[in-house]
């Protein structure tokens, strides 16, 4: 991913993907080296997901979208991929993306999901 971020403009590309999208709470980093830790709001998740399903080409939305609905439990880190919302919604069909966040300067790890 590090790659990928260097690459491609790194805080750039949250900044024009969330114009692309219209996302007005979605923003970079501080830290431009720290890639995971920009920051978005419910709602622009959603909009993200409107965007995924209506705009972006089937071909290209299909795989992305597969992927989320295809988390595995646990993941290879063994962590717990379906607390939160799948837990949630017993018989419904759900998306995941869990965030890590690292934190070891206090000591420890965030797991958040959504969708």
């Amino acid at each position: 991913m590090a790659a990928f971020w260097e690459r491609n403009g790194g805080n750039a590309i949250v900044a024009r993907t969330a114009a692309m999208i219209g996302l007005s709470h979605t923003t970079p980093p501080a830290d431009p080296t720290q890639w995971g830790m920009a920051k978005t709001s419910a709602s622009d998740v959603v909009a993200t997901y409107e965007y995924s399903l209506d705009v972006i080409p089937d071909e290209v939305a299909a795989p992305l979208l597969a992927a989320l609905a295809g988390a595995r439990n646990p993941a290879d880190d063994e962590w717990d991929q379906y607390f939160g919302i799948p837990d949630g919604l017993p018989g419904r069909s759900w998306q995941v993306k869990q965030g890590v966040d690292d934190l070891a300067e206090c000591g420890g790890t965030e797991h958040d999901g959504g969708s």
